[in-house]
């Protein structure tokens, strides 16, 4: 009898242990996905707030807008109970077109990143035989052939970018020099050059239009309303337009004290004929439009 209650201890002892064993496991599952869970809601909340953000924006843009009203090309922020909102909206004069910009501006966007003029040229020669609509390949160009050589499984589109992320397929281009010029890129400014009176001072300063304080005090000046000149406009004649552009770049964001955040880019036409002035041509998820759509 007392070997029979033995074994019978030692089973209760061992159903115990095994049973600790499952709760521990089940409370560690638990656990994890309420992390989870609660990680999702809280980027729920981010992108809700970017949307926010976008819808702002729109706001301002259906009451016609003109390019050079005062709050066109400055980041505004909205806080409240943990949470803050900002959003900004440049006209798309101000940026750089890859589906217009021509070889002499693609090439000084390029030259602080690419030092190598070869190499900018061959990158220049690849965007302009991405987008052109036939398969005749340039003197530094890309065409479908070359994509198989380097081990492409597709060639160029032949067509207009779709979107500024688009780049990273073009034969030569590397994620380094994407993520440094991406923020001055649009697909839809419809200018050959930038118009610098519309042109956030990083492109200005990137492009080599002035010293730091020379875009400081044009940018200051141009605030004020001022017509004084950019140094170096004459210059580069290929580079800079006059001109304004239909198309506005909205850029959103929404973010949590926890943490979480998210990034939306949209791209507005204004439209006379439209209602409420215009229409919201695509919306970008993420700052590097790993998700987009019409």
């Amino acid at each position: 009898m007392r070997r029979q209650a033995g074994v019978a201890l030692v089973i209760v002892l061992w159903a115990l242990v095994l049973l600790s064993a499952v709760a521990v496991s089940y409370g560690t599952t638990v656990r994890s996905e309420l992390r989870i869970a609660r990680n999702h809601y809280d980027q729920a909340q981010a992108a809700m707030l970017a949307e926010a953000g976008v819808s702002l924006a729109l706001f301002e843009l259906r009451r016609q807008v003109r390019a050079d009203s005062d709050w066109v090309g400055r980041t505004q922020s909205l806080e409240d109970d943990g949470s803050t909102i900002n959003w900004s909206v440049r006209n798309g004069a101000g940026m750089v077109d890859i589906n217009a910009a021509g070889p002499v501006l693609l090439d000084r966007l390029l030259q602080p990143v690419v030092a190598d003029p070869g190499q900018r040229q061959q990158l220049v020669g690849a965007i302009e035989d991405w987008r052109d609509p036939d398969s005749l390949r340039r003197l530094n160009g890309a065409e479908a052939r070359d994509y198989s050589a380097a081990g492409r499984e597709y060639g160029p589109r032949n067509a207009p970018f779709a979107h500024p992320v688009e780049l990273l397929q073009v034969l030569g281009m590397t994620p380094e020099v994407f993520h440094a010029i991406r923020p001055f890129l649009t697909t839809a400014g419809g200018l050959g050059g930038i118009n610098p009176r519309y042109a956030p001072a990083q492109l200005l300063v990137w492009l080599e239009a002035g010293s730091a304080e020379e875009v400081d005090n044009y940018v200051a000046a141009r605030a004020a309303g001022s017509q004084a000149g950019l140094p170096g406009l004459d210059a580069a004649p290929q580079v800079f337009v006059a001109g304004t552009s239909n198309y506005y770049q909205i850029e959103a964001s929404g973010r949590l004290d926890g943490g979480a955040g998210a990034r939306l880019t949209a791209l507005w036409e204004t439209v006379d004929s439209a209602v409420n002035g215009g229409r919201l041509l695509t919306w970008a998820w993420g700052s590097e439009g790993e998700k987009y759509g019409d």
